[in-house]
């Protein structure tokens, strides 16, 4: 891609309405696709929370959510934002107990230390 190009696209206008328009186009997919309760417990975590993460990678989390609600133990979520994949979490997990960190700064950066 020419460099004039990539600046073009990457202007918060048009950046923003691609992202917009590719969120759309993922919702109509999986509103075609997947479970009607699926659909409407990501629409909620969108419109309440805004959620930071494409419809399809919501819907993978919903999915994980699910398939671990029989597991024995608590359910613990590191970095919230504004709590959208918490709500997708909790709309899911019975009566587990759920769990919620945020260092409301971002995680530190990796040093050798962590490479151990």
């Amino acid at each position: 891609m020419n460099k004039a190009f990539a600046n073009l696209l990457h202007r918060p206008v048009i950046f923003n309405s691609l992202e917009l328009a590719s969120k759309h186009f993922q919702n109509s997919l999986l509103t075609f696709y997947r479970e009607p309760e699926a659909v409407a417990v990501i629409d909620e975590a969108f419109r309440e929370a805004d959620l930071q993460m494409n419809p399809l990678d919501a819907y993978s989390l919903y999915s994980l959510v699910r398939m671990q609600a029989s597991v024995p133990g608590s359910m613990v979520e590191i970095g919230m934002y504004r709590g959208g994949s918490a709500s997708i979490i909790c709309h899911l997990k019975g009566d587990k107990k759920f769990i919620g960190f945020d260092t409301f700064e971002g995680l530190p950066r990796r040093s050798e230390e962590d490479e151990k």
